[in-house]
């Protein structure tokens, strides 16, 4: 099997290439003969994914970095106008980046070599994607994901996140969800899930979630399965300031769907249209509404633990 590591350097704001320079013998020793290649400027994990699908020759591709490294290794394998994927071509997060929320809903070790370990044993297993198209309809710009995204609240926190100084670290998040509730108002959306009738709704926040965690180990959508061909979509209604404040630590655990004004239901495809909000995917800013969501049922083989 060739096999070939994807390091983003920058991730996790530097700390991804020490950790890698622990763990990179165990992989070597691993996946004898696998290659590395380092990514020199943002967004060239898609240029390097779209190549290894149009050039074929590798067996595995292994994201070593975060959740924004992967999802942009998914939009470079996805893109249009490539070839058939090569027989057997499988994925795999090395999550040594900020978040690793994907990977960890997929049940990977948190510790780098223990994971390098699993990979090693690893079932493999498809996994859907998401498909936004914004401007809502068909020709517009499209970005995949495989996690989360959000409009709202959620979105604002991560745009917040991504901006904020170095040193804030794993505080940045918490620190950011403060800020954003505190001035949180209601956004003014119209909802069309599966082709029904368009629902205008306001709402302050809404997830739309194929895997299960986010903000760096939230269980923010328990029941999600990245291989069962739909979304779970999750909507908060409007609340005071008060509330919405005392809220944010059920977050943690799930707990959060209890409360009154939290709505949860499936669907294969949502369109949401508004004026311009943020859409977030896998912990980057992605674009704004209007957009349509699709699901892309079992579209990327992935490596599981057994």
């Amino acid at each position: 099997m060739t096999t070939l590591f994807l390091v983003n350097p920058y991730a996790g704001g530097g700390r991804c290439l020490a950790a890698w320079r622990q763990v990179a013998p165990i992989a070597e020793a691993h996946f004898p003969g696998a290659r590395t290649v380092y990514t020199s400027r943002a967004g060239e994990e898609s240029t390097v994914a779209a190549d290894v699908r149009r050039e074929g020759g590798v067996d595995l591709l292994v994201t070593v970095g975060g959740d924004g490294t992967f999802h942009g290794v998914v939009n470079g394998l996805l893109g249009e106008g490539l070839p058939p994927f090569r027989t057997g071509f499988a994925v795999a997060p090395l999550p040594l980046g900020t978040g690793g929320d994907f990977a960890r809903g997929l049940g990977y070790p948190a510790e780098p070599a223990a994971a390098l370990d699993m990979l090693v044993a690893a079932r493999r297993t498809y996994v859907d994607v998401g498909k936004i198209t914004f401007g809502g309809e068909s020709p517009g710009r499209v970005r995949y994901w495989v996690n989360q995204s959000y409009v709202g609240l959620g979105a604002k926190v991560v745009d917040r996140v991504n901006r904020a100084p170095r040193w804030r670290g794993g505080h940045s998040y918490v620190f950011s969800s403060l800020l954003e509730a505190m001035r949180a108002h209601p956004l003014e959306v119209e909802l069309d899930g599966d082709g029904a009738v368009k629902v205008p709704t306001r709402l302050v926040n809404m997830i739309v979630a194929n895997g299960r965690y986010s903000g760096k180990g939230m269980l923010t959508s328990p029941s999600s399965n990245p291989s069962d061909g739909t979304f779970e979509v999750i909507t908060i209604d409007p609340m005071s300031r008060l509330k919405l404040l005392r809220g944010l630590q059920k977050f943690r655990d799930g707990s959060y769907l209890q409360l009154p004004g939290v709505k949860q239901w499936r669907a294969r495809s949502l369109l949401i249209e508004g004026k311009g909000e943020l859409v977030e995917a896998d912990g980057e800013i992605v674009g704004n509404l209007p957009a349509r969501y699709e699901i892309l049922p079992r579209a990327l083989q992935i490596l599981a633990p057994p």
